[in-house]
């Protein structure tokens, strides 16, 4: 079994590792990162939507349950 020392140095190695990668792929080509960054975005424009939507119904739903001819 590894001791914890060992196994932080290697979790802040691998860490700097990536790092140094992020910042060297950004460098080489910008688009790729931002595109990632848009893709998130997008993602949880939708979600924020759906749940919206969701809380919306719910809403809907317990405001307009005592007028049945609304439904």
């Amino acid at each position: 079994m590894t001791s914890v020392r060992k196994q932080r140095g290697w979790y802040s190695g691998a860490y700097m590792v990536t790092a140094v990668l992020a910042i060297v792929l950004f460098m080489a080509q910008p688009w790729i990162p931002l595109l990632l960054l848009a893709a998130m975005g997008g993602a949880a424009v939708v979600i924020a939507v759906g749940r919206g939507g969701r809380h919306l119904q719910h809403w809907y739903q317990q405001h307009h349950s005592h007028h049945p001819h609304l439904h």
